[in-house]
């Protein structure tokens, strides 16, 4: 009994370890503005923060291409992807799939989340940059988190186009340059 205490233990001891170094890495509070970094490995180091969050039945599928390594600052990239993918896990809380492919072309990284959750007619669609905006119960977000997204990519000098259907998901891409001027 004692020896399954001690091993129950550590292994949550462990699991601690493991979230405070993903917290601690996705908030890059050790990184200089502009570092180096790997889209990829951003990506999963989301994913790992959000883990909490990702709905019991989801299938996150990960179809990642082989990408250059990018300056930015890793916490605001890391930021845009947070509420991209929050969104769509409490958007559809059963049988998610969600799919996130990144790509290289020329002198740009590309980034698709797509999901099959319930979709957005235009109404909703054509706001869901604006500041404030947000479709959620009072008290349960700020209506901030795509309008920041936006904002940030924009500032790197690439773009972010949303395509959504209502009962047929929703589809992020997303566009940044390899060489950018940082205007942040």
């Amino acid at each position: 009994m004692n020896d399954e205490l001690v091993r129950e233990s550590l292994d949550g001891a462990e699991r601690v370890k493991k979230i405070v170094s993903d917290l601690k890495g996705f908030s890059h509070i050790d990184d200089v503005a502009g570092a180096e970094i790997n889209i990829n490995d951003e990506m999963d180091r989301t994913l790992n923060v959000l883990s909490h969050e990702t709905p019991s039945d989801a299938e996150i599928i990960r179809d990642y291409g082989e990408l250059p390594m990018i300056e930015c600052n890793a916490a605001q990239i890391c930021q845009i992807f947070f509420n991209i993918i929050l969104n769509a896990f409490q958007a559809k809380q059963q049988g998610l799939e969600f799919r996130i492919r990144t790509s290289h072309s020329e002198n740009l990284i590309r980034i698709d989340f797509a999901d099959n959750g319930p979709g957005m007619p235009d109404i909703i669609k054509n706001r869901i940059f604006e500041p404030f905006f947000t479709t959620k119960e009072v008290g349960m977000g700020t209506g901030m988190g795509l309008n920041v997204a936006y904002e940030t990519v924009v500032s790197y000098g690439g773009t972010i186009e949303v395509k959504s259907e209502t009962g047929k998901g929703t589809v992020f891409s997303l566009t940044l340059p390899v060489v950018q001027g940082m205007s942040s």
